[in-house]
């Protein structure tokens, strides 16, 4: 449809005049919808950087939501600092903290968060600081020297225990349909509807059901890494695609749904897009930010540490 202003302005032009605008007028609109086809949904976001500080004066919990810092948010803040401070039980008052994140925005609506990028708690005169930093495709969070603030990089099982049935083989014969096979990952031991957790912060990039690996969820935890949870007998309450989850996280419960011969967990790892042996990611040491990486990381950390509020 031609606008009224237009329409007003083509009264004065002749009919060849008046054709050819309205033919350019077709294929104007035709573009402009062509673009909302193919346009991604990611391109339609925008973000905002967010601050958020406080003091505690009861509880850590209090002074946040004070601030109008949601319990998801809430606990991504504590969970960076959980492997040198249990904020939630040695926290005092008097501490102070502080935290910027961005924004996601659809329309001027707020539909999401990406991961806090700098991070500050002082506990009793003492200063916790957190940089997120991505370095060769991995991303963590580092101290201001280039130390990663992480112990390890993912946890040691994605179960409380880690009895190993079934290991990882680029051939072994598949106990269900008896011929041989590559097996992509590893089966743990456990009784149906075991809690079966996240090995490390990332996340939900696919989940549902298939005929092979039942119930399954997929995280992107950076770049290269995915980990792969499968024959689960349900998802737990909440999750969804597109979830940020951290490390510890319940995803779902052990099940046998799709092809299993009973209740276990076959747990996948995939990096570049190959999958490995899990066993020789779970539980390994965080690395620090190598001698050779520092000048360019420390500059780079300035800066973001310098948006804190």
């Amino acid at each position: 449809m031609i606008p009224v202003e237009i329409q007003e302005f083509m009264g004065s032009m002749n009919d060849l005049n008046k054709a050819i605008i309205t033919g350019m007028m077709g294929i104007a609109v035709g573009i402009a919808a062509l673009l909302a086809v193919s346009t991604p949904a990611s391109a339609l976001f925008k973000y905002k950087l967010r601050k958020f500080k406080g003091v505690v004066s009861r509880d850590f919990a209090h002074s946040a939501r004070q601030a109008g810092v949601s319990k998801g948010l809430q606990r991504a803040f504590r969970h960076i600092f959980r492997d040198h401070l249990d904020i939630r039980r040695d926290g005092r008052p008097g501490d102070r903290w502080r935290f910027t994140i961005r924004q996601r925005l659809l329309g001027g609506r707020h539909v999401g968060w990406l991961a806090i990028e700098a991070a500050e708690y002082v506990h009793r005169g003492h200063s916790y600081r957190a940089v997120r930093y991505q370095h060769r495709g991995q991303e963590s969070y580092y101290f201001p020297d280039g130390r990663n603030m992480h112990k390890h990089r993912y946890l040691l099982s994605p179960l409380h225990s880690n009895e190993i049935t079934s290991k990882f083989h680029e051939l072994r014969e598949h106990p269900v349909f008896k011929v041989k096979m590559p097996h992509n990952g590893v089966d743990f031991r456990a009784r149906a509807g075991t809690k079966v957790m996240s090995v490390g912060d990332g996340r939900v990039v696919n989940m549902g059901y298939n005929r092979f690996s039942g119930n399954f969820v997929t995280i992107k935890h950076n770049s290269t890494d995915h980990s792969i949870y499968c024959h689960l007998s349900g998802f737990a309450r909440g999750m969804r695609k597109d979830k940020w989850v951290l490390r510890g996280d319940v995803l779902g419960y052990v099940g046998a749904t799709g092809v299993a011969t009973g209740a276990h967990l076959h747990f996948s790892f995939r990096k570049k897009r190959r999958y490995i042996n899990p066993e020789t990611m779970l539980g390994r040491s965080a690395a620090h930010i190598p001698a050779a990486a520092l000048k360019q990381f420390r500059r780079a950390a300035a800066q973001i540490i310098a948006q804190l509020p």
